[in-house]
């Protein structure tokens, strides 16, 4: 941890001159850090985003030359453009995976609140019409099992309440800054409109749990039905498929026939050991894109 805060540390103090000349661009990536709860100041990431693709592409340059130069024999040109080409992909690669990493976590923690929404809802909805006020709402839900979702995103608004003297709109609307989900950010911002205007909350709050259930509903009938889709074409492509292409095949073996100058034996080899296990991992691929999961 203390090698990191180093890193960290001298990337700021190498590159921050700079970062504070593009932070007015930034704005975007520093919402992106804070919905996917990287704890880390948004100036000290690009610093050291940058500061470890300039490394790699220093790295990778010479590294790249004395390869393909010492070791393969390339003219001297030919080694430097093809080094040149790997710096600048390594270095690119670095920043993708700097870019990549906060939008990952922020889009796991999207998909379980998503998923968890009826319930985070329903939760809310029994608290305060249990006569809790909106703070101890929030402070119950960011005691609550890290399973829960939005403890962090509760925890945050119970910091600005306790440590930075904030009103409970203020906190709400910083809190909202942390949201990766758009369906709980729009929850959260007409719980704080109900509170301005000193509206029903928990009337609030039921209605929206409602909501939130039928649409929970219709999606997962849309679910059900893509995956009833989906076993169909399994049958199809994986299963009925290949075995009339293998008894297709093996007949045309027997009478001494061949498929554009190919062997019907080497086919069936390919159909078994290829093709199939190729489309089943596709169609498992479909699977995982239709089906949410954490």
């Amino acid at each position: 941890m203390a090698r990191r805060s180093r890193i960290w540390g001298l990337s700021y103090r190498l590159l921050g001159g700079l970062v504070e000349l593009l932070s007015p661009h930034l704005s975007s990536l520093r919402t992106l850090l804070r919905q996917g709860g990287v704890r880390i100041y948004y100036k000290a990431y690009v610093s050291c985003m940058l500061f470890c693709s300039i490394l790699a592409a220093s790295i990778a340059f010479p590294s790249s030359f004395i390869v393909f130069h010492s070791l393969l024999g390339y003219p001297i040109t030919r080694a430097l453009m093809i080094s040149a080409l790997i710096a600048i992909a390594s270095s690119c690669s670095v920043i993708l995976g700097f870019l990549v990493h906060p939008l990952n976590r922020a889009g796991s923690e999207k998909r379980r609140i998503e998923m968890l929404l009826p319930y985070i809802v329903s939760y809310m909805a029994v608290l305060s019409a249990s006569g809790l006020p909106p703070e101890h709402i929030f402070e119950i839900m960011a005691s609550s099992d890290p399973s829960f979702a939005v403890n962090r995103i509760a925890g945050i608004v119970v910091r600005e309440i306790k440590f930075f003297g904030k009103d409970i709109l203020s906190a709400i609307s910083t809190g909202l800054d942390y949201c990766p989900s758009p369906t709980f950010r729009t929850i959260l911002s007409g719980m704080a409109r109900v509170i301005r205007s000193r509206g029903s909350l928990r009337d609030y709050l039921l209605y929206e749990a409602r909501n939130v259930i039928a649409l929970k509903r219709a999606e997962l009938r849309k679910i059900a039905e893509a995956v009833g889709y989906l076993a169909e074409l399994f049958v199809i492509i994986a299963v009925t498929a290949p075995i009339l292409f293998v008894i297709t095949l093996s007949v045309m073996a027997m009478v001494g026939g061949e498929l554009f100058g190919i062997s019907p034996v080497v086919l069936i080899f390919v159909m078994i050991y290829l093709l199939v296990p190729l489309i089943s991992f596709m169609l498992l691929l479909m699977l995982n894109v239709i089906i949410p999961s954490w």
